[in-house]
């Protein structure tokens, strides 16, 4: 734990600024909101995800045997992620007994918040004024 946690910190400077850079351009490519805020909050929830994939990359690492069996896992991992990301499948139609793959996939609740951010948050916005 104290060790993930070490690594994190000591490689978030970097991750801040990769996150920025990259999230920068993508962000007016895209033709996102042009709400400072929207941009703050879109960039701390590409960080947060950061974050979560390298905590989870990092147990997969300690918890598998060997190189294969990682790059297996986690290829099957990132592809369920994506697949249930909410984006190729919409949650409406995900059936019962694999809906428990929405609820712990941090993709899931990145697409959703940057959703939000963007719609619900330029919504709110257009009201007031």
């Amino acid at each position: 734990g104290s060790y993930i946690t070490g690594q994190i910190l000591s490689t978030l400077p970097q991750r801040a600024i990769e996150i920025t850079v990259f999230g920068t351009s993508l962000y007016w490519l895209a033709g996102l909101s042009s709400n400072i805020g929207n941009f703050v909050v879109y960039l701390l929830l590409l960080l947060i995800y950061s974050i979560a994939c390298r905590i989870f990359l990092s147990i997969l690492v300690y918890a598998l045997p060997g190189k294969g069996a990682m790059q297996g896992a986690a290829t099957f991992s990132v592809r369920t992620c994506t697949l249930f990301c909410g984006y190729m499948v919409v949650w409406a139609v995900v059936t019962n007994y694999y809906i428990w793959i929405l609820w712990i996939n941090p993709m899931f609740w990145v697409f959703q918040g940057l959703a939000s951010n963007e719609y619900y948050r330029n919504q709110q916005c257009r009201i007031a004024a």
